[in-house]
This record gives structure tokens, sequence and C-alpha cells, in this order.
């Protein structure tokens, strides 16, 4: 069954089974290509709070994916880590203190409708054509509707999202 979207405030739901969940708490970094092409991967990803950083393509061209939760503690996240996950409609950015270091291109070919921002996605890759400021993952994301932006977010960069001319 599909894990549910549980407020941040409470703890993030990962596997069912003593057995797995103190295996997660012990995963800190997802390596580079880690389920990369994994075509059966699908419904939620959550990415527990113990986990740092997430390599490149760690989940590219995961097709079935529909939503994905990032835990708390993440500070960097790969290029096109999740990029191709054609059926990628949720993005949950957990409530954090300090922006995570990204690219530009980690949701590429995303067709994300519905996010919830807790803290910001920075990207230091690509400049917005134009600006001197540098792109968010959702600069250009016409698929955008929706967008919930937490309290602990103090500003939103110039830009961020740029295009994104479904917002409702």
């Amino acid at each position: 069954p599909k894990p549910m979207i549980l407020p941040i405030s409470k703890p993030l739901p990962i596997i069912k089974t003593d057995i797995h969940k103190n295996v997660w708490r012990m995963v800190l970094f997802l390596a580079p290509s880690a389920f990369s092409n994994c075509l059966n991967l699908n419904g939620t990803v959550i990415i527990p709070n113990s986990v740092d950083s997430i390599g490149t393509y760690a989940f590219y061209n995961c097709a079935k994916i529909d939503s994905l939760i990032l835990g708390n503690s993440l500070s960097k996240i790969g290029a096109s880590s999740f990029g191709n996950c054609k059926e990628l409609k949720t993005v949950h950015v957990a409530d954090g203190l300090t922006s995570i270091a990204t690219s530009h291109f980690i949701f590429s070919d995303c067709p994300i409708e519905e996010l919830y921002i807790g803290r910001i996605l920075e990207s230091k890759d690509l400049c917005i054509p134009g600006s001197s400021d540098y792109a968010s993952p959702f600069y250009d994301k016409s698929s955008i509707i929706t967008i919930t932006i937490g309290n602990k977010v103090r500003q939103i960069p110039t830009g961020y999202f740029q295009n994104c001319t479904n917002l409702l």
C-alpha cells in the first residue's frame, strides 16, 4: 500500500518492519545511480531524515514514482537525481533550517503539479537567462499548479518559480 503523506512535524513513515526501519536509520547517503532505471519502483519515495545527500541520477528514470518526500536533514541533491520520473506529480521538501544545495536539473522531465517547500532548494549551476540569478529546480515547470510554502521559509529567490505558467 502507498504510504500516507504526513505533516512534517510527525515522523516520516519509511518501511513497516523494524528490521528495515533500523537499516534506513543507518543510511546517510544515496550513491549516484543507486535506484536509477528501477522501472517497477512506484508510489511514494520517502527519503528519511537520516539521509544527508543524494547522488546524481539516484532515482533517474524511475518512471512510476508519483510522489516524493525529502527528509529534514538533506543538505545536497545531485544533478538529475529524479530526472525522467514521468509520473512524479507531488514533491514535499521537509521543513529545515538550511537550504539544500542542488542542480537546476534534479526534476528534469517530471510533471510536478503539487509542491510543498519547507526550505529552499538552492541551485548554483545555471543562470536564469537575462539575469545574474541562478535558476531553481522549479524554473520553467509549467506543470506546477499549487505551491505551499512552509513557515520557516524566509525568502524566495528571484526567478524561483519563473515561467511556472499554470500556477493558480
